[in-house]
């Protein structure tokens, strides 16, 4: 278990993570203090833990549409893996009907040779 200090507005805190995730912590870290410091610009000082609030519920906003874009997207995925296999059993449908067509040419071409 790892041991790392970050900065959240402004704020060192000191934090435990899994060995080799420091980095991505540190990612984390990053992106939470760039958005509360946008939020404090644009809305003053209103207090660490009001604005760990603010942040937190942007935050998870922004996660609720990428989910319901995700699961949108596996929609759209199902619909055209569908499709897709049923275009595949058509062109295999196709294919078949062609080749007993064919198949029916020649046996008629050798009925009408022999009559």
């Amino acid at each position: 278990m790892s041991q790392i200090k970050i900065i959240i507005n402004n704020r060192p805190y000191s934090v435990a993570c899994d060995d080799g995730q420091e980095e991505q912590l540190r990612k984390l870290a990053s992106f939470l203090n760039n958005r509360m410091k946008e939020l404090s610009d644009s809305l003053g000082q209103i207090g660490d833990a009001n604005l760990l609030v603010m942040a937190g519920l942007l935050l998870s906003d922004e996660m609720s549409d990428a989910y319901a874009e995700i699961d949108q997207l596996k929609e759209k995925i199902a619909v055209n893996e569908k499709k897709l296999r049923m275009s595949n059993n058509d062109k295999i449908y196709t294919d078949l009907i062609i080749e007993t067509t064919k198949h029916i040419d020649n046996i008629t071409k050798k009925i009408e040779t022999n009559n």
